[in-house]
């Protein structure tokens, strides 16, 4: 279909976008009620709907990373190597498992490309920002959590959504298929 042009690259990128919003927003939304709860953090309804929209934007930005990777392979087993790796290293450099002193200073920068690192903050602002900086027992400084606060953690995952969806849109455009010439 794409080889004969039956529709813009544009248009296939559009409807396969709005066209996973409502499995993404229905399992995210059921996550995140599952999970809020029995995790037990604060029984408060505002943070309660940030912590939901926080795991929506989350798990958006991170299917947004697969998308970049899978646009970007030339086969599909490419695809399935690249992806895992790129969750994995936004996993390791996201501050939830290896904090920032612990990183070596040259690989130190990975962390500002890693959607864990804002989401993670994001929810750990969300559950202990009552508590003030200066207080040495906040966990949001035991685990040297950025001082972006919710609102500058959630621009830079939108930052980091958008940016991963424009460069799959450039390799989708780049990687679209060649006519052959011998029909």
């Amino acid at each position: 279909e794409r080889t004969s042009r039956f529709y813009r690259v544009s248009a296939y990128f559009l409807a396969k976008s709005v066209a996973e919003l409502p499995r993404l927003v229905v399992l995210a939304i059921l996550f995140a009620c599952i999970t809020y709860w029995m995790v037990g953090l604060q029984p408060h309804p505002s943070s309660f709907f940030i912590f939901v929209a926080l795991v929506l934007l989350t798990t958006h930005t991170a299917e947004s990373l697969t998308l970049m990777a899978s646009a970007s392979a030339s086969s599909p087993q490419t695809a399935a190597a690249i992806a895992p790796v790129l969750i994995v290293l936004s996993l390791l450099f996201g501050g939830f498992f290896i904090g920032p002193n612990v990183i070596p200073v040259w690989l130190r920068w990975l962390r500002f490309v890693s959607f864990i690192y804002y989401g993670f903050a994001a929810v750990m602002d969300n559950e202990f920002g009552y508590i003030p900086r200066s207080n040495t027992n906040n966990p949001l400084v035991t685990y040297n959590i950025n001082s972006f606060g919710i609102g500058g953690n959630i621009g830079f995952l939108i930052m980091l959504d958008v940016a991963y969806r424009a460069i799959a849109f450039v390799f989708l455009l780049y990687n679209k298929p060649r006519f052959q010439k011998s029909i």
